[in-house]
């Protein structure tokens, strides 16, 4: 059998059969060209040519042999190629796609920086669908012209240079403004000879994580300013309770210039045994149990003798397995406030002592308040006295119409007694709302007039406005109000008179729904304050009210109505006798009046106002009982 040859081999055999063949046709050619010789000599040529046809078929068959194993070692060499160039066409789809499905962004550039292929990562990244239509392009096809040029002077330096740049941190502008952070290794290009002819790349994008370390970094630096500024002392302990980490207010407490410096040492380095002891013992029974201390109130005392009081919590520090590392904590510094209760608890025994004393003197106080009030009484009836000079001409006004209309009637009565036709039946009507209007002019007056002592017993102000509203339920629903409740639950309760008080609301509520004819909103608000300067303070001359004390706590009452309000130039005449801004006939002018001095008798205080958003609202102030 014979050896497959290699192409070289085939070559040169080949050759050196065809120069065998060319010698024995020259042969050939020699001995016909003397075939006109004699006959001897023919006859030698003819042995001649015989021979050299014999040797002719024996190069011929020799030289079929090797043409048939140089043909099949061509056809063998030919399979072999085809399956090499086969195998590299599997190699380099296999490397295509595993290259198109990678994540990572991966192209070349020649000299000029345009592309010469790129991965389907990188064409989506530059905004097209396939590689192909990013090759023969540059940078600034896809990108702004000066981030374009930065990527490519980037890439001339690396072809100039012929040195690779390893993992640098890239952030590139998209088309559409977004920005992308990318993790890029370039290297140069080179050809069969060495030449460097462009430059390979990968870019891997990292944006979540750079997104991830700004996030980071800015909750680092919140906590960092939050370690550094806040006043309470904060600090992170190992297993062995030793400083890990310390904030500044710490540091300050400890003396040390740098936080860092605490790192390592523990409580036994800063404190006495007698606060360092309990201190490690409690935090070795946290990190034995994972049981926080909550506000625990410790004193600590120092190595120079002096000592400070701070509210403790400790919580277990575990890390991401849940497993116990070590503990951290915060300390408020109460030192100022241990000093004030101390000085409270002797003040308080010293009151104690003299309780004796105090309680006399709380009854000469309240004999003294009794004294005040009946003054404040009969001051309030001579006041009452001096307005019924000023009222004379408005009762004359009010009462001799209503009057004159009944006699009026009554004369028409007896002449036309026994009548039933319709104009009896008005004069009839008339002198009913006649007499009605008078009846209500003379209670008002004797209402204001006429002294009366209060009946106070302890009440919830609540209970009293709850109470006002179901009796004026028939007129609010008539009326179409809506009603809104806004009282405070566990309101501390009042010295009242439940009757006189009751009256207040009710001529509130009622100057409300008249104020609202087409239907509204009626919100009574109740709640606690204490008095500001502003609203303790009172004019020298007012003797309107009991005086109310700078952080007093006090009960308010607000009435809020979504009426048209009260003109500017009226508001300060409401609380005047029979003054009012109702249509003539539909009030008397006494009802705020009675009103106010209800609630001044009660020690409180009654004021009007125009709300921003419309309508009025009527503040009540009431003293909280001792």
């Amino acid at each position: 059998m014979l050896r497959s040859m290699t192409e070289e081999e085939a070559d040169s055999t080949r050759t050196g059969f065809l120069r065998r063949f060319s010698g024995l046709g020259s042969r050939v050619r020699s001995l016909l060209a003397g075939a006109s010789c004699d006959t001897a000599e023919r006859k030698q040529a003819e042995d001649k040519l015989r021979r050299t046809h014999d040797e002719l078929e024996q190069l011929i068959q020799g030289g079929a042999a090797q043409l048939k194993a140089i043909n099949e070692t061509l056809q063998s060499q030919v399979v072999q190629r085809q399956r090499a160039e086969q195998a590299l066409a599997e190699e380099r789809n296999l490397l295509r796609g595993l290259i198109d499905n990678l994540p990572d962004r991966i192209y070349v550039r020649d000299r000029q920086c345009r592309y010469l292929n790129d991965n389907i990562a990188h064409a989506q990244f530059l905004g097209v669908s396939t590689p192909d239509s990013v090759v023969g392009k540059s940078a600034a096809d896809f990108m702004p012209a000066a981030q374009a040029e930065q990527y490519e002077a980037v890439d001339r330096k690396i072809m100039e240079s012929n040195q690779p740049l390893l993992n640098i941190e890239e952030v590139t502008t998209r088309s559409n403004g977004t920005r992308r952070w990318a993790l890029t290794t370039k290297m140069p290009l080179h050809d069969a000879r060495g030449n460097v002819v462009g430059i390979v790349g990968i870019s891997r994008d990292i944006t979540q994580r750079k997104e991830t370390e700004l996030v980071l970094a800015k909750q680092r630096s919140q906590l960092d300013a939050l370690m550094d500024n806040i006043p309470d002392a904060i600090y992170f302990k190992d297993r062995q309770s030793r400083f890990t980490l310390i904030n500044r207010a710490q540091a300050d407490r400890f003396g040390l210039a740098d936080p860092a410096q605490a790192a390592g040492k523990t409580d036994f380095d800063f404190f006495s045994k007698e606060h360092a002891q309990p201190a490690f013992d409690d935090e070795q029974e946290l990190i034995r149990t994972g049981q926080p201390v909550v506000s625990k109130e410790e004193k600590e005392t120092w190595p120079d003798g002096h000592e400070t009081w701070v509210s403790t919590t400790k919580e277990p520090l575990r890390d991401q397995a849940g497993k116990i590392i070590g503990t951290f904590g915060i300390s408020r510094d109460i030192t100022a406030h241990k000093k004030s209760e101390d000085e409270l608890k002797f003040a308080y025994a010293e009151l104690e002592s003299n309780r004796g004393k105090l309680i006399e003197a709380l009854d000469n106080l309240k004999k003294s308040h009794e004294q005040l009030k009946a003054a404040q009484l009969q001051l309030i009836q001579a006041e009452k006295l001096q307005s019924v000079g000023r009222l004379a001409a408005g009762v004359a006004h009010e009462v001799k119409n209503p009057l004159a209309i009944i006699m009026l009637g009554l004369d028409y009565l007896a002449s036309e007694l026994g009548s039933k036709d319709a104009t009896t039946l008005q004069v009839i009507n008339d002198t009913q709302k006649a007499l009605k209007r008078a009846d209500s002019i003379v209670h008002g007056l004797l209402d204001f007039a006429v002294p009366r002592e209060l009946d106070l017993h302890d009440g919830q102000i609540n209970e009293v406005v709850d109470q006002s509203l179901q009796l004026l339920k028939h007129q609010l629903e008539m009326g179409h109000i809506v009603v809104v409740r806004e009282l405070k639950n566990d309101l501390p309760m009042l010295h009242l008179d439940r009757v006189k008080t009751q009256q207040v609301f009710i001529n509130l509520f009622l100057n409300a729904i008249q104020a609202m004819p087409n239907g509204g909103t009626l919100t009574i608000r109740t709640y606690t304050k204490h008095l500001d300067p502003n609203e303790a303070r009172r004019d020298a001359g007012d003797r309107s009210a009991e005086h109310f004390r700078d952080g007093e706590m006090v009960v308010v009452a607000e009435v809020d109505d979504t009426g048209t309000g009260i003109p500017a130039e009226a508001l300060a005449k409401v609380f005047d006798p029979f003054f009012t801004t109702k249509p003539a006939g539909q009030g008397t002018g006494l009802g705020l009046t009675v009103t106010q001095k209800i609630v001044e008798l009660h020690g409180g205080s009654i004021s009007v106002c125009n709300r921003p958003e419309g309508g009025v609202r009527i503040t009540l102030i009431f003293r909280v009982r001792e």
